[in-house]
């Protein structure tokens, strides 16, 4: 007599449509699947997005079963990650699952990310000045100087038609994925506005912009020094899959 586990249903199912982990239907149900809220337990195992606990032992029965010893199957902990149950060790053949990922053409131009420096970096300069001085163009030399509107653009032949110039796929997108239109890149001065670079950070409207007694210069370090909160949550969301699924994740 042995001890096998006991059949059960997985605990959450990944959906990628809402990036996102789901409850899983009980079999038999219709109740419609919510977010999943609960406490992760401590270990378990995660199979093609769904997530389980450890499997509760149950006494085998005296019926034949396989020929082969229990005590040497291998399981699959995580897509490609095997794991042998009587050496305990992972398997040598590791390859993380595949991500659905949209595609992000190099020819795109793109803005530069928001820096904390943005607050001591002093006036802007033209991108191209800023190289030949041995350094990369930062995110207010590209918006003042290279947008409609920018306190020291200038018009030149071969510009992109448009206020957002080059940079108007990027920006479409970025709408689309936030939810929200893009607030103007410029301030009434033709200055980087603080909340255009709220905006590109992916958070909502005056969370940092609307804080009482924050100056420019600290809008723009706190900004800077922030992270993308869209992009914490792919990475995360990656590592998980990666090393065998959220029922890693206390």
């Amino acid at each position: 007599m042995s001890e096998v586990s006991s059949p059960h249903r997985p605990l959450a199912v990944w959906d990628q449509n809402t990036g996102q982990w789901m409850t899983a239907s009980s079999p038999g149900t219709s109740a419609p699947s919510v977010p999943y809220s609960a406490i992760w337990p401590p270990s378990g195992s995660m199979r093609s997005g769904a997530c389980s606990a450890p499997r509760t032992p149950a006494r085998r029965t005296a019926a034949r079963g396989s020929s082969s010893s229990p005590g040497h199957r291998r399981r699959e902990v995580a897509p490609g990650v095997t794991y042998n149950r009587v050496t305990r060790s992972r398997g040598l053949h590791h390859q993380a699952p595949p991500l659905p990922a949209e595609p992000c053409p190099d020819a795109l131009p793109l803005l530069k990310t928001p820096t904390a420096q943005l607050a001591t970096n002093g006036g802007s300069q033209h991108p191209d000045k800023r190289r030949a001085g041995g350094h990369g163009p930062t995110l207010a030399d590209e918006v003042e100087h290279l947008l409609p509107g920018g306190a020291h653009h200038r018009a030149a032949d071969g510009d992109v038609p448009g206020p957002w110039g080059p940079y108007a796929a990027v920006i479409a997108r970025w709408e689309q994925r936030t939810g929200r239109a893009a607030p103007p890149a410029v301030n009434d001065r033709g200055r980087l506005a603080t909340e255009f670079v709220e905006w590109m950070m992916g958070l909502d409207r005056a969370w940092v912009t609307g804080v009482p007694g924050l100056s420019r210069a600290a809008q723009l370090k706190a900004l800077g020094n922030g992270v993308v909160p869209a992009q914490a949550r792919d990475a995360i969301t990656r590592l998980l899959l990666r090393i065998g699924g959220a029922a890693r994740w206390a």
